[in-house]
């Protein structure tokens, strides 16, 4: 009979347990409601009694947001993916390199000489600057432009690709992209030691096919 008292006992003890717990998670989000709505209120008081300075600032704000986007100059840039053949990539970045130069320099007569531009043209260029492009996992593939040059020479997971580069043209004007493209492949055929690499190149893949064919036809 004794058992029995006790585990009505507990049974009523868990009930009393169960029930006060319910009571204080009502008063806790009781608290946190009164604590919001407060904070609530407080915030509302405080924008109507400082309406005038908190509107102006948002005016001034804004005005000089329209006025920095309408006085700025509008800036656009394109890429340019290059496959190297005869030099090597970082020969063809350093040679592109000298576009930088000469662009942060503002020498637009001697850019517009080495990219066969109109001078008109050459004003809107911003910069010309070469990347290296990075291979992540060294399988081939391109993943990533190293653009803030912070790519380590040592690293063994992302490696500097040999056969191509990235060359990147910020400009004011982006209906005259075309033109720098084909300025920038100009700047690249008219230096003398990459024609005759490429002579050199061309002239040993066309000795090697003859070598083929002549071997296809004494296998025949």
């Amino acid at each position: 009979m004794s058992e029995i008292t006790t585990n009505n006992k507990n049974v009523r003890d868990d009930e009393i347990d169960l029930l006060d717990l319910f009571r204080r998670m009502g008063r806790t989000l009781s608290k946190w409601a009164t604590a919001i709505g407060t904070a609530f209120l407080i915030s509302i008081i405080f924008l109507l009694k400082r309406w005038l300075p908190l509107g102006l600032s948002v005016a001034l704000g804004v005005g000089a947001a329209y006025i920095f986007k309408t006085t700025s100059p509008s800036s656009y840039t394109s890429d340019l993916i290059l496959r190297t053949n005869a030099a090597t990539t970082d020969e063809m970045i350093s040679h592109l390199n000298r576009l930088h130069t000469y662009s942060v320099e503002h020498n637009h007569e001697l850019l517009a000489t080495l990219l066969a531009l109109d001078l008109k043209e050459i004003e809107n260029i911003d910069d010309i600057s070469a990347f290296w492009v990075i291979d992540n996992g060294n399988d081939g593939i391109p993943d990533f432009v190293d653009f803030d040059i912070k790519q380590d020479v040592y690293d063994t997971i992302n490696i500097r690709m040999r056969d191509r580069l990235n060359v990147r043209v910020r400009t004011t004007s982006p209906l005259k992209l075309t033109n720098v493209k084909d300025g920038i492949i100009k700047f690249i055929n008219d230096d003398q030691l990459f024609q005759q690499r490429n002579l050199v190149r061309l002239r040993q893949n066309q000795e090697m096919l003859v070598r083929l064919n002549y071997d296809i036809l004494q296998l025949d």
